[in-house]
């Protein structure tokens, strides 16, 4: 079977399932972090009103309220603390919230990153397993061929060991062609034979040139099938 290249939002599902243990922790503290904030913000403020309460009594103890003197002690008070400490908690919670959020952020890539190297490598075992596949099929293609051509030349062998044993077979010696050959005229000769058991000058002449014409002499003819002549006129059959 060959290996599967899953969906890339799939992928980032998965990793995004597994990273959202961490998320959730991340999450848990932005919030804690938001909350803190507010807490300590809160804080401040009360530090301020209870500051300011103090410089009113302070001033109506003295009888300067009247004067300027409280206002001008509260202004003092909320520009060097009150500011500048709510600044400096407001930049904290900031910047622990964009830290925070930075690492979420990071999670995110992780997760998106993780997903593509996976399926990259997904890719690159079915480019292989193709590649693999492919020259199985082309080795098989080429053995198949080879198969064919060896068999083809063993029939080859085959017939011609068939033909040369068929031609040894079909061959006779001289003495055994002789034979068929003597065999053959002496067919001819007793087939014309008349009720003397002799055949007529023409045939005689003709089966003489027949044997003559195989390559045996006269000679032989006459001393093998002399017994077909008629005597009577025997000078009839030269």
């Amino acid at each position: 079977m060959p290996p599967q290249v899953q969906d890339l939002n799939t992928l980032i599902g998965q990793y995004q399932t597994a990273l959202a243990p961490q998320k959730q922790q991340l999450d848990s503290q932005i919030t804690a972090n938001d909350q803190s904030g507010q807490v300590q913000q809160q804080g401040l403020g009360a530090a301020k009103d209870t500051a300011f309460q103090d410089i009113t009594q302070q001033a109506n103890d003295r009888g300067g309220y009247f004067s300027g003197f409280s206002p001008d002690q509260q202004a003092k008070y909320t520009a060097a603390t009150y500011l500048p400490a709510l600044a400096q908690l407001q930049s904290t919670i900031a910047g622990t919230r964009a830290s925070l959020l930075g690492k979420e952020a990071d999670l995110s890539a992780t997760a998106n990153t993780s997903a593509l190297t996976e399926q990259q490598q997904e890719q690159k075992n079915l480019q292989s397993y193709q590649e693999q596949q492919a020259a199985a099929a082309a080795a098989a293609a080429e053995a198949e061929k080879t198969r064919e051509f060896q068999a083809g030349e063993n029939a080859k062998d085959r017939a011609a060991t068939l033909a040369a044993a068929n031609a040894k077979a079909a061959q006779i010696t001289p003495a055994q062609q002789q034979a068929q050959d003597f065999a053959a005229a002496n067919s001819y000769l007793s087939g014309k034979v008349g009720g003397d058991q002799k055949v007529s000058p023409n045939v005689w002449k003709a089966a003489e040139k027949s044997w003559v014409d195989a390559g045996y002499s006269a000679a032989s003819f006459k001393s093998n099938f002399g017994n077909y002549i008629n005597s009577n006129h025997a000078q009839d059959y030269t």
